[in-house]
């Protein structure tokens, strides 16, 4: 079982001739849990917090410079349940510069990303990453006009791995009411292949296909 809590709030907002500038802090936790034991285990968190710069030009173009910070914990339950990877864990920690830019038309959103780990810990930690993928949002609303489609598509790739390619697709229902404040909730389907995006197990890999409920801005 995934979970994740997160918000990016912004702090500074200004526009001008079809630019929007905003400056906002990011943060998030990501836990794994291992439900089918007795009491629930969980096996790993990564915590993460980030201040970032974005800029757009008549809401089309679309760019976020991040500074972020990443540590990922082992769970004391899965420690206890495996004390042979007492031995074998890492102290996950870094912090990371990176640019993004999209281009948004109608329904589409393809962006890509690069990024340089600038501490590392372990220091031996390769330090490139490359991310990439597509967004879309149908224009279209159903269901009393407050449903539509959504799919997305994400790609990962880092150097510590060789760029061996990490892949998710999600695809589904997206409700939108203005009672929730901006909010949507999304019931999605989840298929992941590749590299493992929980911290600690950064070397092995992920083959799963799961269900997803987002309430999400």
């Amino acid at each position: 079982f995934n979970f994740s809590f997160g918000e990016n709030d912004a702090l500074i907002r200004y526009k001008t001739d079809g630019w929007s500038y905003e400056v906002g802090i990011q943060a998030s936790l990501t836990g794994l849990m291992d439900i089918s034991s007795s009491p629930t285990r969980l096996i790993n968190s990564d915590y993460f917090i980030g201040a970032g710069l974005s800029f757009s030009y008549n809401r089309r173009w679309q760019n976020l410079i991040q500074f972020s910070h990443l540590s990922s914990h082992l769970g004391d339950e899965f420690l206890i349940s495996r004390p042979h990877y007492i031995n074998k864990r890492v102290n996950l920690s870094y912090e990371a510069l990176k640019w993004f830019t999209a281009y948004k038309f109608n329904s589409f959103r393809p962006y890509i990303g690069i990024g340089y780990l600038v501490d590392r810990d372990p220091a031996t930690l390769k330090p490139f990453t490359l991310e990439g993928g597509l967004d879309y949002f149908s224009e279209e609303k159903f269901l009393y006009n407050t449903t539509r489609y959504v799919f997305g598509i994400y790609t990962h790739l880092w150097n510590q791995n060789n760029f061996k390619q990490s892949l998710s697709i999600r695809t589904g229902l997206q409700l939108e009411n203005p009672i929730w404040g901006g909010r949507h909730l999304q019931f999605l389907m989840d298929y992941a292949y590749g590299q493992s995006r929980h911290g600690q197990f950064y070397a092995k890999r992920d083959h799963y296909i799961g269900f997803i409920i987002c309430l999400s801005n």
